[in-house]
């Protein structure tokens, strides 16, 4: 029996690392759109209503983390994987607080799949390098990454 392939949206402002990041998931998933803003992506969401999200944290108009505490609020079975260069303690725990399954760097890329699959089983998922930086940090209030 062939089980349905998950539908995804991918957003982000680098058009190509958004090629890249589409080309890894086509053997494993179907993504449906890709956006470069969080604006493009707040509308697609309500209108495409994917199975999960891949997100950077600094895209124009509605970062990140803003982006998946709304979609969070108003769309909460779609899950959301934030993919970002961004390691500050503070940033990932912020996104895990807006709702995020995943939190993957962009250099650490091959651990897309993984972190997907395991936010579509209703798990968290974050890599073994950033969980001990995060274990080993003070939490302080973070402020969301600069609008590009």
């Amino acid at each position: 029996m062939h089980s349905k392939r998950r539908r995804l949206l991918v957003a982000d402002d680098h058009k190509a690392f958004l090629k890249a990041v589409t080309e890894l998931l086509a053997a494993d998933f179907e993504v449906i759109e890709t956006v470069s803003d969080g604006n493009a992506l707040l509308k697609q969401v309500a209108r495409m209503e994917p199975d999960l999200i891949v997100a950077d944290l600094a895209m124009p108009y509605v970062n990140g983390i803003d982006a998946t505490r709304l979609i969070h609020k108003n769309h909460a079975a779609v899950k959301v994987v934030i993919l970002t260069g961004h390691t500050d303690p503070d940033l990932i725990r912020a996104c895990f607080e807006a709702g995020a399954s995943a939190y993957v760097t962009k250099s650490r890329l091959s651990e897309l799949p993984q972190a997907i699959k395991a936010a579509l089983n209703g798990d968290r998922f974050l890599s073994p390098t950033l969980k001990s930086q995060l274990d080993n940090s003070q939490p302080n209030l973070a402020k969301p990454p600069r609008q590009s």
